[in-house]
């Protein structure tokens, strides 16, 4: 059901602060494994996808999802104060914010609305509080807040697989232990085993859930984690490709190339 969802729901922030942006505050053809959140408070940004091209003002929230290509500049005005977060929000291998495909802004024009979202960054950028344990239940309320908000404004975004359908208990098992053994050698035989299925028929159940064979799924899965790794770490290409399950540095590179058509010190320079 949705609860168990929601309960098995990871929000996780790799980024995010109140900045003024610099005049210089720009790049070109970005591709992004995190979603991405902008909240202008003042000023004006160009953010161009998909061959169109939106300017986002002061009141506006926009969210650019992962893998989405864009480039953004400030405007002629040259100024921008905003709030900027990047995370992802995942449950039993499930993106939250799957159905969003494209760059998508809501106006919060009203000061109740405006008001209580920069409540919302502000406690999740907050740094004073009594104790470790009480700043981090604050943020991640704050991550769990705005994301509500964001359904809340667009409730045809929600899921269809949330809709009436269950989890799938095989599922979540299986997927959430690739999830922990992403660096290990991972068989068919292997993971069949953890949920007591035949090998083929775990193949078939697998393929029917996830539109894809377990061991393509977790090429994928192994490649998105090491792209994040790439974009929000300082961790070694080497550190990256043990972590994430490739036996060299060179079979990782390999791969990453034919899947995103630059190397993984490619991808790492062109994180803005």
């Amino acid at each position: 059901m949705i609860s168990e969802y929601i309960a098995n729901l990871k929000i996780k922030q790799y980024g995010g602060s109140f900045i003024s942006c610099p005049s210089s505050w720009a790049a070109t053809h970005v591709t992004s494994s995190y979603h991405k959140l902008y909240f202008p408070v003042s000023g004006e940004a160009r953010i161009t996808a998909k061959g169109h091209t939106h300017f986002l003002k002061e009141r506006q929230l926009m969210l650019i999802p992962k893998g989405v290509t864009h480039s953004f500049s400030l405007t002629e005005s040259c100024h921008l104060e905003k709030y900027w977060l990047h995370f992802t929000a995942y449950s039993e291998g499930t993106d939250l914010f799957s159905q969003f495909t494209d760059i998508t802004v809501w106006d919060f024009f009203s000061d109740d609305m405006f008001t209580k979202l920069t409540g919302y960054f502000d406690q999740l950028f907050a740094t004073e509080r009594t104790n470790a344990v009480e700043l981090s239940l604050l943020q991640q309320a704050s991550l769990f807040q705005i994301c509500a908000l964001l359904f809340a404004c667009s409730p045809e975004k929600i899921p269809s697989t949330l809709e009436n359908a269950p989890l799938h208990s095989k599922k979540s098992v299986i997927l959430k232990y690739i999830d922990e053994h992403l660096a290990d050698s991972l068989t068919i035989e292997q993971l069949a085993k953890v949920v007591y299925m035949h090998p083929t028929a775990f193949i078939r159940y697998f393929k029917n859930r996830m539109g894809m064979p377990p061991l393509k799924y977790i090429k994928y899965l192994r490649l998105e984690r090491a792209k994040l790794y790439l974009e929000t770490t300082d961790y070694a290409i080497q550190e990256i490709a043990s972590l994430t399950g490739f036996t060299t540095t060179s079979h990782f590179s390999r791969e990453f190339k034919a899947a995103y058509g630059m190397s993984p010190v490619q991808d790492r320079k062109s994180v803005y």
